[in-house]
């Protein structure tokens, strides 16, 4: 506990087929005066075209308090809360955190009445690795002029073991249908 003064800065741009970011965080000033926190994070998104053809590439360095923040637990994450806490070493201490890369690779071609996409992700806290590649089909809405829609999402991917967790094969399939 105690107070502070935090400065954050950042960058952003955003085009058509690549968006940037970047943000520094420190603490200048707190009540405890060994208490010290400073981070900074980037992120650089090639996006695919409006279909989800295409390349696609996210790459996600972070290091310091930064690590913390939407970096990892934002939209289009790799890992959800669970998986990362279970890549931090046991009994972390505050203060200045080792490199987290987050990267994501895909190519997408439209298949049938959907879109196949080829990836692959990794993700790095320190000397953890979590890495994964597989594939995933989605389907389009199949009535675009209904009010209701319908799709069907199957994913098939492979992670490799690292010092944390079990690697191996995960199936998954989810049918969505709004009226």
């Amino acid at each position: 506990g105690g107070t502070g003064v935090e400065v954050v800065g950042g960058a952003r741009y955003s085009g058509a087929m690549v968006d940037f970011e970047a943000q520094g965080r420190w603490l200048a000033a707190h009540s405890s005066a060994s208490y010290q926190e400073v981070g900074g994070m980037a992120r650089l998104l090639v996006k695919p075209r409006a279909d989800g053809t295409g390349l696609s590439m996210s790459l996600k360095p972070g290091w310091g308090e930064a690590n913390g923040g939407a970096l990892l637990r934002g939209n289009n994450t790799l890992l959800g809360e669970a998986e990362f806490r279970a890549l931090q070493p046991a009994g972390m201490e505050p203060g200045p955190q080792p490199l987290v890369m987050h990267n994501d690779l895909g190519y997408g071609v439209a298949l049938g009445e959907g879109l196949l996409t080829l990836g692959a992700r990794q993700f790095r806290f320190g000397r953890n690795t979590r890495e994964s590649f597989g594939l995933a089909w989605e389907s389009a809405d199949l009535d675009p002029a209904s009010s209701s829609t319908r799709d069907l999402a199957l994913r098939l991917d492979y992670r490799l073991p690292n010092l944390a967790m079990q690697g191996g094969f995960r199936v998954e399939m989810r049918y969505r249908l709004r009226l």
